[in-house]
C-alpha cells in the first residue's frame, strides 16, 4: 500500500484517444540511423489509505494537480538517481468497499515516448584540441550505464580563431558526423542527438550537418 504517488502526466478522460502519433524521428528529410525504440507504456497499480474521507479527497485533489502536468520525470519508487520522461495515458481509481471512503485502489498507465532511463547526475567529458587545424585527436569516453547514451555535443572555438569544419567519429560503433559550417571565435556549436537539433551560436544549423547522430555504447567508446 502506498501513501502517495510519485507519478506525473496529464489528466485525460477514460476511453479518450491518446494524442500521440508514432512517427520516425526526423528533421525534414534528415532521418536518424541509430537504433531507436517506439513509445512504451508503463502500467502499475496500488492503493492509498487515509484516516478519513476528507483526507483521501485532499490526496486525490493534490495528486491530480501533479498528474495534470505534461511530459514530466517519473522516478521508480525510492530510486531518485534516474528517471524516464512520461505523460499519463490513463489514471483510474475506485473506493474500496467497507472503507468508509478512506481507502482507494488505482490503476495508472504512463506513456513514455522516449523509453530510456536517464541519470539525474549528468556525465560530461571535456577535451581540448589546439594548434592542429588538420590533424585529429583520439580519446575515449565511458558510458557508465547499461543502455545506449544519446549525448549533447558542444564544440567551442577558442579565442584565436574560427573552426571551419569538424568531424566526430566513434570508431567503436563505426558512426560519424561532420559539421561543415563555420564556428566563429569564442562561439559554440551544440548538437543534441536526443532532440536532433543543431545550433551554431544559437542559430539553427541543421543544414550544415552530415552523417548520423552518434550515440555512445555502454562502456568505453573510442573517439577520433
Amino acid at each position: 500500500e502506498a501513501n502517495g504517488l510519485a507519478v506525473v502526466g496529464h489528466q485525460m478522460p477514460d476511453r479518450t484517444r491518446i494524442p500521440y502519433e508514432v512517427a520516425a524521428r526526423r528533421h525534414g528529410v534528415v532521418r536518424t540511423e541509430e537504433p531507436t525504440l517506439e513509445h512504451r507504456v508503463l502500467t502499475f497499480s496500488g492503493s492509498v489509505v487515509k484516516a478519513t474521507e476528507a483526507a483521501l479527497r485532499t490526496w486525490i485533489d493534490d495528486s491530480l494537480k501533479v498528474l495534470n502536468a505534461v511530459q514530466k520525470k517519473f522516478y521508480f519508487y525510492s530510486d531518485l538517481t534516474r528517471y524516464v520522461t512520461c505523460s499519463k495515458a490513463d489514471f483510474r481509481w475506485r473506493l474500496r468497499p467497507g472503507s468508509a471512503a478512506a481507502v482507494l485502489d488505482y490503476d495508472c498507465e504512463l506513456l513514455a515516448s522516449d523509453p530510456f532511463w536517464y541519470r539525474v547526475a549528468t556525465v560530461s567529458d571535456t577535451q581540448t584540441h589546439t594548434n592542429h587545424p588538420t590533424s585529429s585527436k583520439t580519446f575515449t569516453h565511458t558510458n557508465p550505464g547499461s543502455v545506449l547514451m544519446f549525448p549533447k555535443y558542444t564544440i567551442t572555438a577558442n579565442i584565436s580563431g574560427a573552426i571551419s569544419s569538424i568531424t566526430f567519429n566513434n570508431t567503436t560503433i563505426g558512426k560519424s558526423w561532420t559539421f561543415g559550417g563555420t564556428i566563429a571565435s569564442t562561439k559554440a556549436m551544440i548538437f543534441d542527438t536526443a532532440l536532433f537539433t543543431v545550433t551554431n551560436d544559437g542559430v539553427n544549423a541543421l543544414k550544415d550537418m552530415t552523417g548520423v547522430p552518434v550515440w555512445m555504447n555502454s562502456g568505453v567508446n573510442s573517439i577520433t
